[in-house]
Formats: C-alpha cells, structure tokens, sequence
C-alpha cells in the first residue's frame, strides 16, 4: 500500500495544470512536466482548434528566447500564471480572408476626404477652436501616456511617424511581418536619425504598437533608436461640418510632455507623417500627408516613397529651415527646387534625377549639361 502512495506522490508532482489564456477565455489545461512544448500546444488544439503552428505563446520561454518545440515543460522552470497563446485555426483565417475579401468586393471606393478638392473648402481649423484647445489641454493633464524608451538629444528636430500604411501594411496577409514593411524603412529611419528624435504615433493601442515595432525590428535597431512611442489615448475628437466626428492627433500633446519640452520641440521643428490627413486637425501645417502603402506584395517592388521623403527632411533639416514656413503638400517640388539651386551632393542630385526623370526641372538640368558637353567637345 506504501508503495501505491509513493507512486501516486510521485505522479502528482510529474503533472502540472497550465491556465492558458485565449483572449477573454481562460482554458485549464493538465499535463505531465516531462511532457515537451509540442505536446501542451496539442492539448491547446484539442481546446480551442488552433494547430500548432498557428499557436504563439510570447511568454512561455527557455530563458531569454521563446520556447521551442522540443522542450520540456520542467526545462522552463517556473511558468507564467497565465500563459498568452495569440493565434487563429487555419479554418477561422480562411473564414475571415474569405469575409474580408467579400467586405472589400461589394465596399465602395473610398477617398481620402481630406485630399479631396471638394472638401478642401473647409479649412482645417479645430486648432483655433477653444472647444478644442481646452479639450487637449485636459487630455494633457489626464493622460501622460509611457515614458520615452530613450533620451532625447540636442540639436534635433522631431520627426512623428504613422504606422499602418505609412509605415508597415497592417491589413495584407502576410508569413512575417518583414513581407509588410514599407520598403526602405530602416534605411529612411536610420538617415533620419541623424537629424531627428523620432517618435511612433498610431491610433491604436500601445500593445499593439510594441508588437508590431518590435515584430518589425524597429525597436532593436544598431543604427537608430526610437525616442518614444505614443498611442491612441493621446489623441482628441473633434467635429467639422463637412467631414464630421472624427479624431486626431494633436501634436500639441507631445509638445507639452516633459521630455519634449526640454528640446523645445514645437511647430518650427516638428514634421509629422501619415496617410490620413484628418490626423494633422490640430496642426495641419505640421503635418506630410503620405501616399498609403496598401497591398504590399505587388507594390513592394516600385513603392520608393520613404526613400525620396529621406532626401526631403534631411534638407529641412540640415538648412535649418524654420518648418512653419514649408508646405509639406509641396514637399516634392521642394526637393526639386533644391536640386535645381544646387545644394545638393551629387550623389543625392542623381538619386533625385532617379526619383522624378520627367519633372521639367530634371529634364532642364540635362539639357544644360548636354549643352555643356557640347562646348566643350568644340
């Protein structure tokens, strides 16, 4: 009988009950610790339908690194109170591409309202509202958002970027998130950084924006660092007659944080980016609407708009130019204005003859140097 009782001692000490948590669903799931990764992540499929390989549990690691496969639950040591598994059945991500596609099929197209030159008749001008200067000054009180991820530095301008279809297309299908990376991001990032504190500001929540800058490698970067990430609880409604209840993102809210206002960042040194104009309400002269980068597959081979806007705020930048006296909707012509003037490097002059062959100004400029071959050869 003593030998019974040590046997079942012994196998209660071999199981263990893992809680796994499934977004608001909590599943309890009872396994042996000799048991491997693979095996638990079975049982999850037979609770919840998930295959394993659809099945990412961020917290469940042998040491530093997520767990593989092949370890044994004991290796892990002691395990999360609550195990976070993210994914979906091949059969849901089937559904929902499948009900996704048919939303967009029978969906109207939609502009960008504030593109549009109907709407254009209606300036934008909530930032002189006091409805709603009051209404960012309590935001700027209640919420103070996380603290910076690092230091700012002097000397620089602020530079705010977007990140669904500005930086990364959030609604294309995609093996890693690398396939949905805007071409020549960490290119533009890192030249940027030269000149720019650069904040990340999304209109979603911040665990959404730290897994995805963290998923893109832009957290973890040798050649730059982010100086902070800022989500949607940062951003104010406001209404107009013609577009309606909307929200935004009042750059204003960033400028009063302690750690802004150290730099003196204000609307003279503050460029902001993102593919929805309705977002720069509150400082619209700060702000550079740019082109959406939508269907990442196909358009990833000719999509080169970082690359050119890399050239444009390095200008600003450099010359010191006081950015409430730029149009940013005109920042292409700015660049060839520049270049026209010759205060570009040669190989930023070649690279800008690249990006616009057939701009009267390029075509110009090879025409004089045409002619200048000419003279010289007689």
């Amino acid at each position: 009988m003593s030998g019974v009782a040590v046997d079942a001692s012994t196998a209660a000490e071999d199981d263990a009950t893992i809680d796994i948590k499934h977004g608001k669903t909590l599943i309890h799931i009872e396994i042996s610790k000799n048991s491997t990764i693979l095996q638990l992540k079975r049982k999850i499929e037979r609770e919840t339908g998930i295959e394993p390989m659809n099945q990412k549990m961020p917290n469940l690691k042998l040491g530093k690194h997520l767990a593989p496969d092949e370890a044994s639950i004991e290796s892990l040591g002691k395990l999360p109170s609550k195990v976070m598994l993210l994914g979906k059945s091949t059969k849901d991500v089937t559904e929902l591409k499948n009900l996704e596609k048919e939303m967009l099929e029978k969906a109207p197209e939609i502009l960008d309202d504030f593109e549009s030159d109907v709407l254009d008749s209606e300036p934008l001008l909530c930032y002189s509202d006091p409805v709603y200067v009051a209404r960012l000054a309590a935001r700027i009180e209640k919420y103070k958002g996380l603290s910076p991820l690092n230091e700012t530095r002097e000397g620089m301008k602020l530079l705010v970027l977007d990140i669904d279809y500005t930086l990364f297309d959030h609604r294309t299908p995609g093996e890693t998130a690398q396939e949905l990376a805007r071409p020549y991001l960490h290119e533009f990032l890192s030249s940027a950084y030269k000149r720019y504190d650069i904040v990340i500001w999304s209109a979603t929540s911040m665990l959404w924006i730290k897994t995805k800058m963290q998923e893109l490698g832009v957290l973890s970067h040798p050649n730059y660092k982010i100086l902070a990430l800022v989500d949607s609880g940062s951003m104010i409604t406001v209404q107009t007659k013609e577009r309606g209840i909307f929200n935004c993102k009042p750059l204003g809210w960033i400028w009063a944080q302690p750690w802004s206002k150290e730099r003196g960042y204000d609307s003279s040194n503050t460029v902001m980016f993102d593919d929805l104009r309705r977002n720069f309400a509150m400082n619209p002269s700060s702000g550079l609407k740019i082109k959406p980068f939508r269907n990442a597959h196909t358009n990833r081979a000719t999509d080169n708009e970082l690359k050119k806007l890399k050239v444009y705020v390095d200008i600003i930048a450099r010359e010191n130019v006081d950015f409430k006296t730029l149009d940013h909707k005109k920042w292409e012509r700015y660049v060839l204005k520049v270049l026209k003037e010759g205060r570009l490097s040669e190989e930023e002059a070649n690279e800008v003859k690249g990006f616009w062959p057939n701009s009267t100004v390029v075509r110009e400029l090879a025409e004089q140097q045409s002619s200048q071959a000419g003279d010289q050869r007689q």
